[in-house]
């Protein structure tokens, strides 16, 4: 005999639906972090070209975000495909977001901020439903998206009691 789908809607959908987010956002982050430090030094003249309607930014900044960037993408995507810690990694991933827009703002690429603005949206998504993570190491270890909590002590027996 074989068993019906469940239905729409179904808890086994949402927790699939967010597990197959979680994993496409952190795969998209982890190999768009790694393409840029493989290739690190044509993504720092890439960023030089991107800021230069904006000359008052200094190329230290621009040469440390060129590292610390893609080196936070690497980090935040793995995080999201194993599941691990999935709650910091999300809200690391939204200001690093912030910071991003910000900064393409700055850099007055108006083109590219609505993209940025979606990315924000999909990890409001993840957040607003981080109940939904049980696909993931925070549930096996069950962290719903964060540190262990340590457990309540046993009561130990005393010798001689029954």
């Amino acid at each position: 005999m074989t068993s019906d789908p469940a239905p729409a809607g179904h808890p086994q959908h949402r927790t699939l639906a967010y597990a197959l987010l979680r994993v496409a956002l952190g795969l998209s982050l982890l190999i768009h972090g790694a393409v840029h430090l493989a290739h690190f030094d044509a993504f720092e003249s890439y960023l030089q070209t991107f800021f230069r309607s904006a000359d008052w930014v200094p190329e230290w900044v621009l040469s440390i975000g060129a590292f610390v960037v893609p080196s936070a993408h690497v980090l935040i995507g793995l995080m999201l495909v194993l599941g691990w810690l999935t709650a910091p990694a999300l809200l690391a991933g939204s200001i690093l977001m912030i910071l991003i827009t910000a900064a393409t703002s700055i850099a007055t690429h108006w083109e590219l901020v609505g993209p940025q603005v979606l990315y924000s949206v999909v990890y409001f998504v993840l957040l607003w439903h981080l109940d939904a993570n049980t696909k993931s190491i925070d549930h096996k270890s069950r962290r719903p998206g964060g540190p262990h909590k340590p457990r309540p002590k046993r009561r130990r027996k005393m010798r001689g009691s029954t």
